[in-house]
């Protein structure tokens, strides 16, 4: 996945976790690497069609899965359709990036309050960017030859419920 550095994924929580809009509570009490990689997970998974399954989120090879205090870096294998697949997430807080970088030609600009998401859709990478307040990530499938599991506008939701984790 093509992205620039990032930077604090969760911004001091201390305590219980934050209350998300839809209802569900998906933002870590403790910022582990793994623990936000599994958040992550359920707030995409809440968004997206249902029949999907969802496997434990992988970090990078040599990843510590400690403290995630310079961003993070992950993928969320699931199965859906017959096959399997990953969901790739980049990205932190305290980014300047835009979501609709026309570096990376977005093929749509879908401006959000506060913010935008840039729905990419090129044989180097199929996904959506998200940026809003301050929050940056790429959220993507492997560009394939066949179909893609979810549409840019399903991955353009996740990444609405996926930003309620760094709220």
């Amino acid at each position: 996945m093509a992205a620039a550095g990032v930077a604090t994924l969760v911004s001091g929580s201390s305590g219980g976790g934050h209350q998300a809009a839809g209802g569900g509570d998906f933002t870590p009490a403790d910022s582990s690497c793994v623990t936000v990689a599994a958040t992550v997970r359920d707030a995409a998974a809440s968004a997206l069609p249902d029949g999907a399954r969802w496997g434990q989120p992988r970090l990078p090879e040599g990843a510590a899965p400690g403290q995630c205090g310079t961003g993070g870096l992950f993928w969320l294998p699931f199965q859906y359709r017959g096959h399997e697949a990953e969901l790739g997430f980049e990205g932190g807080t305290g980014m300047t990036q835009q979501g609709c970088d026309p570096e990376r030609r977005p093929v749509r600009c879908q401006e959000i309050d506060g913010g935008e998401i840039g729905h990419l859709d090129s044989p180097e990478e199929y996904g959506v960017l998200f940026e809003r307040d301050g929050l940056y990530f790429f959220l993507g499938l492997e560009p394939t030859a066949a179909d893609p599991d979810f549409t840019t506008d399903q991955l353009a939701d996740a990444a609405e419920a996926v930003a309620t984790v760094f709220s």
